[in-house]
C-alpha cells in the first residue's frame, strides 16, 4: 500500500507527506518502519506516551518543532520547518508530520505551500483545510496578510 494516510485525521499532502493529528503507537511503529521521519508540531507534556524513547528505540529519526500560534511569525522556526518540506519535495525523505489534532500540521503545510508556489491567500487557507488546519485558520490568515 505505501506510504499513505490512514484515519480520519491523516491527509495525505504529498506522496512522501502525511499531515496528521496524534497517533497512537502502533501507527507511529508503522511509520517509522516505512522509514518516515517523524515530526511532531507538540510540546513533550503534549504527549500521551514517550514518543522521543519510542522512536529512539526503533532507531528512527523525530525531528521536535514545538509549534504555536506565534511560531508562524518567527523566522527561525519557518527556516527550520521549510527545511524539512524542501527535503520532502525534493524526494529526500518522507515525513510524517504530527500535532495533537492535523490543526497546527495543515496550517504549516499551507504556510510553506503559499511561500513556494505564490499562491493567494485564498487558495493558502483552502490548500490548510485539505490538509487537517481548523482552528489555526484565523491565525494563517492574519500572517499571510502580512506577508
Amino acid at each position: 500500500m505505501g506510504f499513505s494516510a490512514k484515519g480520519p485525521q491523516e491527509f495525505q499532502v504529498d506522496p512522501l507527506l502525511i499531515s496528521a493529528g496524534q497517533p497512537d503507537e502502533a501507527r507511529l511503529r508503522e511509520v517509522l518502519d516505512e522509514g518516515a521521519t517523524v515530526v511532531t508540531l507538540r510540546r513533550p507534556h503534549e504527549d500521551p506516551f514517550d514518543e522521543d524513547r519510542m522512536v529512539a528505540a526503533q532507531r528512527g529519526r523525530l525531528i521536535r518543532l514545538p509549534t504555536t500560534p506565534a511560531s508562524f511569525t518567527d523566522e527561525h522556526w519557518k527556516r527550520q520547518l521549510f527545511a524539512i518540506f524542501d527535503e520532502v519535495r525534493d524526494g529526500v525523505t518522507k515525513v510524517y508530520l504530527h500535532c495533537g489534532s492535523a490543526n497546527r500540521t495543515g496550517a504549516a503545510w499551507a504556510l510553506y505551500w503559499a511561500d513556494k508556489t505564490a499562491a493567494d491567500k485564498a487558495a493558502a487557507l483552502a490548500e490548510g483545510r485539505r490538509t487537517g488546519m481548523k482552528a489555526m485558520e484565523p491565525t494563517l490568515d492574519a500572517v499571510l496578510d502580512k506577508s
